[in-house]
């Protein structure tokens, strides 16, 4: 009802949650219509008009948004539209005033706050407009009516003007006394959760403006006798620089500080009027810091896209006596650039740069201004204009980095266009050539000129231009065993001048480039760039470097020979248990050395590490023990492995159009026995066939004995070869041989019992069986929690990371997307190992090689703080393919540092920045042995995923399971439900319903089967009350629902634009403590090239990933979320990732070819006869293709703009538009029922 939707709304507006109180009028908006009598008479136009201008005012868009409220008011007035209630024309009447605030209508604000009555509005805008006595009047009549923090303020306010400076410390401590009172009103903040301090922003601002009106008392008492406070005055004005809000922060918080700041400065400036003519710097600090303030607040305005605005608070410059020189040309260069987004204003930009005086401006602030000159020629199609500006601004000095990059911008342009109209051209003639012309390379190599020296000038540029760079000379470098072209030669030399650290994030992708091609040209220049990284960064170098000599020996990583046999030098650790048999075993080591060629992959990866061996011994021999103490650590669990191996089968099976009364599939019983012969080894020969009788019968017999013997001592062998690889746990591998090595063979492998008809019904209900007993002993595992660390390795007990002079650092602290130097954090020296071992549910993925149970370390840094890893286990690669499945471990890696990349990008945008939007769970990974990978993860036990949380609702509500009752009796299984059961449930009732009823159509079926399972298997908001029993309180709940709402839209968003695999709940981690949310396979499934040119770039899809599911929002999902939050902060938060991306979408372009780049190749993509039948395209060119794919379907949901401040209403509408029917078409249940099943569409 309308007081519930009134409480809720004034709740939101108290707690901040702006992006809640939209989504809960937009619903009742739609609430209203829907029961309105008369919506056929124009009630569906207001309410979409209504629901436009709150979607324009959430996302910033003032102007339009207050042109859609007095839009409505005026029909409403006239009798357009149907009668609003009291209600809505509130709403309008209030969101209108709150745009004229933003915009900086104080007059408006006056009048209508001295019209109505409304003394809260009148005070906050009287002021403003220098109505003091208006303001004065209203703040007496307001603190009769009762005490606020506001009210105090505002009276401190008129104590200044009014020069009674003794009135403002007792009037600053009442309002920091009910600001407290109001503070402590407030939930508290939620330890773990980003966004649990909304609350709070208002009143931090506030405190602040309380601090300055403590601050502008002091100086209205110094400015009387300026000669001897001027110190004290310069300082407080100082330190009001350093005490900005940030670019992303609501623009009304500008306007609070800068309008009271300008306040004072007029009286500053009316005070030391005298001292003009006898001391000007003293005279005129007043006007000097108003046109220092005027600059950054025009700034700020202008990053919120508020361009009118902007000008007109530019336009206050004009009214200053005196500038100094710098914020002349700030003022300039900040005009200028609000005229860029508009194509029709751009000759005023340029009119504007061209109007003041060089000759009193430095040569760096010259070039800037021939910079921009350049820019708004370039847009506007003078190129040979454009050209010499930017020449001239790098001639008037070297170290002009954005002109250097914009002329790089420029010459980019020009390459992207001439190979744009080269490629049109071949098409036409229907030649392909794929070496590109002369004048196309001497654009790409000006472009990577300029981009180094706008990198050696500013480094905090890399993350915009080092992967353009990167794509650049690679996507031109020359074949294997050929000398560098001029644009390698242009990489190599300028890259020198460039710091190591620069290279850090992407040193990953130069291993990938040189095993591409080991030969050419660019791999030695990427082995040159690690070898420098060996000196300053040798861990980081260390630990990929061991994960790619491991991959490409297809053994353990063994020391180099040289380093081995040196005794430790002084403070080393004597490890007890460190690898042996390396001086035996360092043979081999040399022969897989030397048996490789000079320019192989492995014989560079090899002598990179003998470059960190020889640099670092100590550390490095450190590290050799450390890495090997952590995977004797990481052992795998038989039974773990049993357990998801067998779940893959299941699912495989279930995926097969016809699953059941069917005869077991020949690739199914290959991947059983390849199981049987990994866990249970390589089974007994049969006994050999009855020989003939005869002359030589005893002599056949004794040669079959002899084979027989051959036959066990190899199978001997193998078994052996195979558990040293494996890593098992021996002890629990001989318990689990002995008790499930026949069993698991007679239920299997035996081939009889498989080729009867209907044999897959019964290898569903033994699969079945089998995981739900595993499953309890994985659960057992996990309930134990911890074990001691002495039990598995008593060297990583006894390990100390400081003893020497080279320490180990804490691992995987080294971040991506680095934008400076790495800060001392992120080197904090491992001091001990935690005595205990956690375990944690692994996810349970669909084939990607993960094991059920990992295993979790924590490390104590140098620091005091406290480190949590998990060990990630991935079966190694021979095992993987007995069991017919493949690893990803380098994907999700990769995809990692596409996410880094993107938070750079979300953090520079005000609309994701405000909100806090960013992948906070970033599992920052180093590898320490071949298939172990040492994980990040703060708060592991708080994770589980959504089929574990589901799992447990089952467990603990088993009489409301629908299936409960016709498994419960059969053998081995368990006594309730399970996902595996609803899935074999569904896949029969399908078979019989269809088969019974064959005029009934298969998309009904579906949708009633998932209605029946959702309605009784999946109990309401399940995921909600298990975070409910992991939280301390309701706001606390709250918080964290609104964190896993944000991350879920955010992952949405970026699986949308990958065509990512529909994830299974498997696949779906949350926190209950934090709201943070990790999808294990957020990347594109399968690349393929279109068959023609006239084909749009797709993705492969797999059965999970249906095209008409754009992401995964299921009823459990929206349950959870609840409806405000969906509407509100799912809607929202996807459309601030849309405005941020599609204002930096060439960025986002480059991080994906890069991306795409490395994948394909490692995920096997590269063979150009199964991608394309065009063998002249180039491997690039497939890669450009592919992206140019994922670009165009980012582009569907991003608008086409380069700046907010360009973006117009249609556009806005047409946004969300398409993002509300992602959303239904997401959550409808007719494409759920499309879904592929073993994604459980109905959790």
């Amino acid at each position: 009802d309308d007081v519930s939707y009134d409480s809720l709304a004034e709740l939101y507006t108290a707690l901040n949650e702006d992006d809640m109180y939209y989504g809960l009028w937009r619903l009742r908006l739609q609430d209203s219509n829907e029961s309105s009598s008369d919506s056929a008479s124009g009630g569906d136009d207001e309410t979409s008009n209504c629901r436009q201008g709150l979607y324009l005012e959430q996302h910033s868009m003032w102007q339009a948004a207050q042109d859609q409220w007095l839009s409505l008011m005026n029909r409403a007035e006239l009798g357009n539209i149907r009668p609003a209630t009291k209600q809505e024309a509130t709403l309008w009447e209030d969101r209108y005033l709150q745009c004229a605030r933003r915009l900086t209508q104080w007059d408006l604000l006056t009048d209508y706050g001295q019209h109505q009555g409304q003394l809260d509005l009148l005070v906050d805008s009287a002021w403003r407009v220098g109505s003091w006595n208006q303001m004065k009047e209203a703040a007496h009549r307001q603190a009769a009516i009762g005490e606020s923090h506001t009210n105090r303020l505002h009276l401190g306010y008129i104590a200044i003007n009014e020069n009674r400076t003794g009135d403002v410390e007792g009037l600053s401590q009442q309002a920091i006394a009910l600001g407290l009172r109001k503070w402590l009103s407030m939930p508290h903040n939620v330890d773990h959760v980003s966004s649990s301090y909304m609350a709070h922003i208002p009143l931090l601002h506030f405190f602040q403006h309380v601090i300055e009106l403590q601050e502008s008392a002091q100086v209205i008492k110094d400015v009387p006798n300026p000669s001897a406070k001027f110190s004290e005055i310069r300082n407080v004005l100082l330190m009001w620089r350093d005490r900005l809000p940030g670019l992303w922060e609501d623009v009304t918080v500008w306007h609070d500080i800068m309008c009271w700041r300008q306040q004072l400065f007029g009286l500053v400036n009316l005070a030391l009027a005298p001292y003009v003519e006898v001391n000007p710097t003293l005279g005129n600090v007043g006007h000097y810091e108003n046109a220092w303030a005027i600059n950054r607040w025009a700034k700020a305005l202008r990053q919120h896209g508020l361009i009118d605005v902007a000008m007109t608070v530019f336009s206050r410059m004009a009214t200053l006596p005196t500038i100094p020189t710098d914020e002349v040309f700030q003022s300039k260069c900040f005009e200028a650039v609000c005229y860029l987004p508009t194509p029709a204003h751009w000759p005023l930009g340029l009119a504007t740069l061209n109007t003041p005086d060089l000759e009193y401006f430095t040569p760096f602030q010259r070039a800037e201004l021939f910079r921009m000159k350049g820019d708004f020629l370039h847009r506007m199609g003078a190129l040979e204009e454009a050209n010499q500006q930017y020449a001239t601004a790098v001639s008037l000095t070297d170290s002009a980095a954005k002109a250097w990059m914009g002329w790089g911008y420029f010459f980019d342009s020009q390459y992207v266009q001439l190979v744009q109209e080269i490629s049109e051209n071949q098409a036409k003639s229907g030649k392909s050539d794929p070496d590109l012309a002369p004048e196309a390379l001497s654009w790409a190599e000006n472009s990577m000129r300029s981009y180094m020296h706008a990198l050696r000038c500013d480094r905090n540029l890399a993350p915009r231009l080092l992967p353009r760079a990167l794509w650049l000379v690679e996507s031109h470098a020359p074949q294997a065993n050929t000398s560098p072209t001029a644009l390698v030669d242009a990489f190599v030399k300028d890259s020198q001048s460039l710091p190591s650290w620069m290279w850090l994030p992407y040193m990953q992708h130069m291993m990938d480039a040189i095993v591409r091609n080991p030969s050419s040209p660019i791999a030695a220049a990427f082995q040159g760039m690690l070898a420098k990284l060996s000196g300053p960064y040798p861990q980081p170098l260390y630990y990929a470097l061991r994960e790619r000599i491991c991959e490409l020996r297809g053994e353990e990583y063994l020391a180099p020979p040289a380093q081995i046999s040196d005794q430790p030098n002084k403070g080393d650790v004597d490890m007890s248990d460190a690898k042996s048999g390396q001086s035996t075993s360092s043979g081999s080591s040399s022969s897989s050395a030397s048996s490789s060629s000079p320019s192989s992959p492995l014989r560079i990866f090899e002598e990179l590490m003998s470059s960190v061996w020889q640099q670092h011994a100590t550390l490095a021999r450190q590290l050799d023990q450390l890495t090997e103490s952590l995977t004797r650590v990481s052992q795998v669990y038989p039974d773990d492995l049993l357990l998801t191996s067998l779940r893959h089968i299941l699912l495989q099976c279930l995926r097969l159009p016809t699953c059941l009364g069917m005869e077991v599939p020949q690739h199914i019983k290959d991947m059983l026995k390849g199981l049987n012969e990994v866990v249970f080894g390589l089974p007994v020969a049969p006994p050999p066939a009855p020989t003939a009788k005869g002359k030589g019968r005893d002599k056949e017999k004794e040669k079959e004995k002899e084979r027989e013997r051959e036959r066990e001592r190899e199978r001997e062998r193998s078994n052996a070869a195979l558990n040293a690889e494996m890593n098992w746990d021996e002890v629990r591998l001989e318990q689990i041989r002995a008790k499930y090595a026949t069993a698991f063979f007679d239920d299997f492998v035996r081939d009889e019992k498989q080729t009867a008809a209907g044999s897959m019904d019964r290898l569903l209900d033994k699969l079945r069986s089998w995981i739900a007993t595993l499953r309890n002993k994985s659960n057992q595992v996990l309930s134990l929690r911890e074990w001691r660390v002495d039990r598995l390795s008593s060297s990583l007990v006894q390990f100390r990371g400081s003893r020497s002079a080279d320490h180990v650092d804490v691992p995987a602290l080294t971040l991506l997307g680095l934008e400076k130097e790495p800060p001392s954090d992120q080197h904090v020296t491992l001091d001990r190992i935690h005595p205990d071992i956690g375990h944690v549910r692994a996810h349970e993925g669909d084939g990607d090689g993960n094991v059920g149970v990992d295993r979790a370390v924590r490390m104590y840094g140098s620091n005091g703080k406290m480190y949590s890893f998990i060990l990630k286990r991935t079966l190694p690669t021979s095992v993987l393919a007995k069991l017919g499945q493949k690893v990803m471990t380098r994907t999700n890696a990769r995809t990692t540092d596409l996410l880094c990349g993107l938070n750079h990008l979300l953090a520079k945008h005000p609309e994701t920045a405000r909100r806090g939007i960013r992948f906070f769970n970033m599992p920052h990974s180093v590898s320490v042995s071949r298939n172990v990978r040492l994980t990040q993860c703060a708060m592991y036990w708080e994770y589980d995923t959504l089929a574990g949380v589901w799992l447990a609702d089952l467990r603990a509500h088993p009489s409301q399971s629908a299936i409960t009752a016709q498994i419960k009796d059969r053998e081995g299984l368990a006594s309730c439900a399970t996902p595996e059961d609803s899935l074999v449930y569904f896949r029969r009732q399908m078979l019989e319903i269809t088969t019974a009823q064959p005029t009934l159509s298969r998309a009904e079926v579906r949708q009633t089967l998932l209605r029946e399972i959702a309605g009784r298997d999946v109990t309401e908001n399940a995921l909600g009350r298990w975070v409910n029993q992991g939280v301390r309180s309701t706001s606390q709940y709250y918080e964290v629902r609104k964190e896993a709402t944000s991350q879920l839209a955010l992952h949405a968003w970026v699986a949308l634009a990958l065509g990512a695999v529909m994830p299974t709940p498997s696949q779906i981690a949350i926190g209950r403590l934090t709201g943070n949310v990790q999808i294990s396979n957020l990347y594109p499934h399968e690349y393929r090239l279109p068959a023609n040119d006239d084909d749009s770039m797709q993705l492969d899809t797999d059965k999970n990933s249906s095209g008409t599911i754009p992401f995964r929002l299921t009823p459990s999902l929206r349950s959870f979320m609840g409806p405000v939050s969906v509407e509100g902060v799912f809607l929202s938060h996807m459309a601030s990732v849309s405005l941020c991306l599609g204002e930096f979408s060439d960025q986002l372009h480059n991080l994906l070819l890069l991306y795409v780049m490395d994948d394909m190749h490692d995920r096997g993509a590269s063979n150009m006869a199964t991608m394309t039948d065009k063998p002249s395209s180039s491997y690039t060119d497939q890669v450009a293709s592919i992206v140019s794919g994922m670009m165009h379907r980012a582009r569907d949901v991003t608008p086409g703009v380069q700046v907010q401040s360009d973006l117009q209403r249609p556009q806005m509408e047409a946004l969300m538009g398409a993002l509300r029917d992602l959303i239904t078409s997401a959550s409808s249940p007719a494409n759920l029922a499309l879904m592929d099943p073993t994604c459980h569409p109905w959790l």
